[in-house]
């Protein structure tokens, strides 16, 4: 399914223990807040197909984020996956800012990759934006794998 705002990419995920390995690798500027890795997602090592999708508008919360992957039977990338999919199409950084999310119990965490000031940027965080219009951008392209690939 490609469309000006959906496409597919197939991803080769290597297994890291942490993120660390992954941001070596990538040799990239990043913000990583510790308290957003101790609950980061790291999924699974093989070949998977993932989404990415760009809704084009504001997304106010985390929870309306949640609603957009569900309602196209997609699990918001884990952090592996996040990090070779920008490894093995280094363009998306530039051309496609991308971010996935994950609930923790108590916090919306993010990670995402992007150009800030002309830079090359990756940020791992806790999300605690709690009012309108402080939530997801219009220019952002979310990552979610397919349900049957889980």
């Amino acid at each position: 399914m490609e469309d000006a705002n959906t496409f597919e990419r197939i991803v080769r995920v290597s297994r890291r223990d942490s993120i660390d390995e992954g941001l070596i690798e990538l040799g990239l500027p990043n913000e990583v807040t510790p308290e957003a890795l101790k609950h980061v997602p790291l999924g699974v090592a093989g070949r998977t197909r993932v989404t990415m999708f760009r809704l084009g508008r504001w997304v106010d919360t985390d929870e309306e984020l949640r609603e957009e992957f569900l309602r196209r039977d997609l699990v918001p990338a884990d952090a592996n996956t996040m990090i070779d999919l920008n490894v093995q199409h280094p363009s998306l950084l530039e051309t496609h800012p991308n971010a996935t999310h994950w609930f923790d119990g108590a916090h919306w965490n993010y990670m995402s990759f992007r150009e800030r000031l002309g830079a090359p940027l990756v940020v791992v965080n806790v999300n605690r934006r709690e009012t309108k219009r402080s939530g997801w951008q219009p220019f952002w392209w979310y990552v979610g794998i397919p349900a049957e690939y889980q």
